[in-house]
């Protein structure tokens, strides 16, 4: 795992398999259960790297306040190194209050003037910057429970194709992070192959993946709620043209094939070719196998 992202709001460390240390812990003396988070990542186009410090992890239960878990040491992980099924563990069966929670915060380091956070591009680093992040942290909000004497796991879906924005300046990149939470005994993977004749040379080779079947693709645009819940970039694996897409919720999508992500600007109305569409399903614990084909 390539060292590379400094975030300070919510940050999960396990360096070298110690457990966190939890400080300003305000909750209960009640029942606590096990949590375990991990983190992934949905691609980007044209980067080698994409570095992240943490810092730790801060918890929201529903009545209380919250209580953070700083890493023994910060953690500089490569987002890019995380793509389909892979994902790193932040938290190792954590002992945490038992009940509800109400959000998640990630500390990081990401500021403009330094690259503890970056992004890497043609051997040049760029730092990620996020306005108040390294104070305030990255949020992910949404509901999700811990039982009492029993186990949760969770992993947050970072999309980098959602989240990374070159401002005019272009020495550095804002970083607006696209978070998704799963609940790990709930989801499925999709690996999958592109025809060669769907194939187009360059980078901008992706599938989308989006709610339901019979979706109409369109492209990424965080100032709508109809967006892809995810997607994966297809590459040559040596001898078919391949992507997997891991963590996703078991239930029916649409995918889409196109040749032009690498011209989809997460903030802008772009209007991108999908050459091919299919319907498929995810079953939890499984990987589903399917074919991109020339019609």
């Amino acid at each position: 795992m390539t060292p590379a992202l400094k975030w300070k709001t919510l940050a999960l460390s396990l360096a070298s398999a110690a457990l966190l240390a939890a400080c300003n812990s305000s909750g209960s003396s009640g029942d606590t259960g096990n949590l375990t988070l991990k983190i992934t990542d949905a691609p980007v186009d044209e980067a080698s790297k994409v570095s992240v410090k943490f810092t730790g992890i801060s918890l929201n239960p529903e009545n209380g306040s919250p209580n953070r878990y700083d890493f023994d040491e910060p953690r500089e992980i490569d987002l890019l190194a995380l793509q389909g099924e892979a994902s790193e563990v932040l938290m190792d069966r954590e002992s945490v209050p038992a009940g509800r929670y109400q959000w998640i915060r990630l500390h990081v380091v990401v500021e403009k003037d330094t690259t503890d956070s970056y992004i890497e591009i043609n051997d040049s680093q760029y730092p990620l910057y996020v306005p108040s992040g390294s104070a305030s942290g990255l949020q992910l909000s949404g509901g999700f429970d811990v039982p009492a004497n029993g186990e949760a796991s969770f992993t947050i879906d970072f999309d980098l194709r959602k989240s990374l924005v070159n401002p005019q300046s272009g020495d550095y990149y804002f970083l607006k992070p696209s978070l998704r939470l799963v609940d790990n005994s709930l989801i499925g993977h999709i690996a999958g192959t592109v025809d060669e004749n769907l194939y187009c040379e360059g980078e901008g080779n992706a599938v989308y993946v989006f709610d339901g079947h019979d979706a109409d693709p369109i492209d990424i645009n965080t100032g709508r709620d109809d967006n892809p819940v995810t997607t994966a970039n297809v590459s040559y694996d040596g001898s078919d043209y391949s992507f997997s897409v891991g963590f996703l919720t078991e239930g029916d999508y649409t995918l889409a094939f196109t040749c032009d992500a690498g011209m989809d600007d997460p903030e802008e109305e772009d209007d991108l070719n999908f050459s091919a569409t299919l319907n498929t399903a995810v079953t939890a614990g499984e990987t589903t196998n399917v074919t991109f084909e020339l019609e």
